[in-house]
């Protein structure tokens, strides 16, 4: 069975993760930035790793959605809320919402972190704003530096592995 690894990254998360993925599946299998794809690769299974925008998958990952139409997929992705949280859910729901037309296989959030550019930025904004960097915020933003690490890729790599077993049936 022929995988096609494929991801979008602003921070380099997702990278990580899709590229983690792929050497689990077997360390020659090389991961692709959608961006640079002039076409889709002929593949059995579609894995796509996005980083979260406004609770969906980001817009080069929306733009090439159609490309999978009829195609099985698995779509993982990266946040920075915690993947426990409805915010995650939430995001769940864009990306079975976006990914009506193929076959989607299963998905995944990983918990990713969140780029320290974007925490300055934050940090900026008044009180009031709703993204503003409160401690709270700031707290969990520092335990996720570095995400997602081995350990996240690992029980990624899990998650995707029970799903195409389940699949491939």
């Amino acid at each position: 069975m022929k995988i096609q690894f494929l991801y979008s990254s602003k921070s380099g998360n997702t990278k990580r993760l899709v590229e983690g993925l792929a050497s689990k599946m077997n360390p020659a299998v090389e991961a692709v930035a959608i961006e640079t794809m002039a076409h889709l690769p002929q593949a059995d299974l579609y894995v796509v790793g996005s980083w979260i925008d406004k609770a969906k998958p980001n817009g080069a990952v929306l733009d090439k959605l159609s490309l999978f139409d009829g195609k099985p997929l698995y779509m993982v992705a990266t946040l920075a809320a915690d993947k426990d949280s409805d915010h995650s859910a939430k995001c769940l729901e864009h990306i079975a919402e976006a990914s009506t037309q193929a076959k989607l296989i299963g998905s995944q959030m990983v918990q990713g972190s969140l780029a320290p550019s974007f925490i300055e930025w934050m940090a900026t904004l008044p009180e009031d704003n709703p993204h503003a960097l409160t401690p709270k915020k700031k707290a969990r933003y520092d335990r996720n530096m570095g995400r997602p690490n081995q350990d996240d890729i690992e029980d990624a790599w899990t998650h995707l592995d029970k799903s195409i077993s389940e699949w491939s049936k």
